[in-house]
């Protein structure tokens, strides 16, 4: 049953046509029998759709997705299926064994097939009052005891509003050089400081061989005043300070980081996000590849609580890394547990 659920959420992330790698889940909850999370893109690091995930006893996961744009699907999972990617074929649902309708399904893979719901139509009007479903495709005929529907939809609706507004007070409050109609921060040197305090304990934390905080001049002008450039014999980065904004989350500003970055980069981009306990800390870890004209470069960066409130975001350049869509991989060991040193110095260095 938990394997089931677990996949549910996961394959969630398909059902943006658009989106070929999401990351989630996070914002987790239940409604009822259902479980309810957030997802974002991983080619944009924006937030993409939520999604909601019933097991039922005939095996077939049941899912019911929402994008940001309010579009609505309905999907559905077996693991017995053996359908052919790209595929469409009809369904006939029956709700509570009086209104039917007769909907087009796509496989997009060979156990999932995908229904689109149109938010304004009696299908979902139905979907949302009915106290059960029946489905008939392909010779068969699935049964589904529809419970908290009335509640699900409204609660789907309501983690859309929350995580789009999230993530963008995230990207108003990450500096950006691309945003050319945003007033330039005001000069803070109390954040100049400690920012590059914070770099200070990260470079030492780290390791580094022969590391130099870069001068002002070197600096990009949208981090000078709350953050600081780094630069060492084996990588670069930079030290950002997020202060504090009521609700806001780790992963959050780890989505506006990736898209920022992805806004960077001329070529193929890839991009991923994930949560890490270390030390019996949250730290939020995320990863992108940029291949284009200036070759192939990768970037790791940690998003860590700050003290005073808000969050701090320790970035990490390089072009020995190799970035997938799950997880940094390498053959080479010492990578790996350079890449853990990072991480340990990015959250040491603001516990100093």
């Amino acid at each position: 049953m938990l394997s089931y659920g677990i996949r549910a959420l996961a394959l969630g992330a398909l059902f943006l046509p658009t989106v070929s790698l999401a990351g989630g889940p996070f914002g987790s909850f239940s409604v009822g029998d259902w479980s309810v999370s957030a997802y974002s893109s991983d080619t944009t690091g924006r937030f993409s759709h939520c999604a909601g995930g019933g097991v039922y006893k005939s095996g077939i996961v049941f899912i019911v997705s929402v994008d940001s744009n309010y579009n609505w699907y309905l999907g559905f999972i077996h693991d017995s299926w053996r359908l052919k990617k790209g595929d469409t074929f009809p369904i006939n649902l029956s709700f509570d064994s009086r209104h039917q309708f007769r909907v087009q399904g796509t496989a997009l893979d060979e156990k999932l097939v995908k229904v689109p719901m149109p938010g304004n139509s009696a299908l979902i009007r139905q979907f949302r009052w009915a106290r059960g479903m029946t489905a008939y495709a392909k010779g068969y005929l699935y049964a589904f005891n529809l419970t908290n529907t009335s509640r699900l939809l409204p609660a789907l609706v309501g983690c859309v509003n929350a995580n789009e507004g999230k993530y963008e007070t995230a990207l108003r409050l990450l500096p950006s050089n691309n945003n050319t109609d945003a007033s330039p921060p005001k000069p803070s040197p109390e954040l100049q400081m400690e920012a590059i305090a914070l770099t200070t304990n990260f470079m030492l934390g780290a390791q580094l061989q022969n590391p130099r905080i870069l001068s002002l001049a070197e600096t990009p002008p949208a981090l000078a005043n709350v953050g600081a450039a780094w630069k060492s014999d084996e990588a670069s980065g930079v030290v950002m300070i997020v202060e504090s904004s009521a609700g806001l989350k780790g992963l959050e500003v780890a989505a506006a980081v990736a898209n920022g970055q992805s806004e960077n980069c001329k070529g193929k981009f890839a991009s991923g996000r994930v949560s890490e306990l270390v030390d019996s800390e949250v730290v939020f870890r995320g990863f992108s590849s940029c291949e284009d004209s200036n070759g192939h470069v990768t970037s790791q960066f940690f998003v860590v609580p700050r003290r005073q409130g808000g969050f701090v975001v320790f970035s990490v350049y390089g072009r020995e890394f190799t970035v997938t869509h799950d997880s940094p991989q390498s053959d080479d060991r010492s990578q790996s547990d350079e890449l853990a040193g990072y991480q340990r110095a990015a959250l040491t260095a603001v516990e100093r």
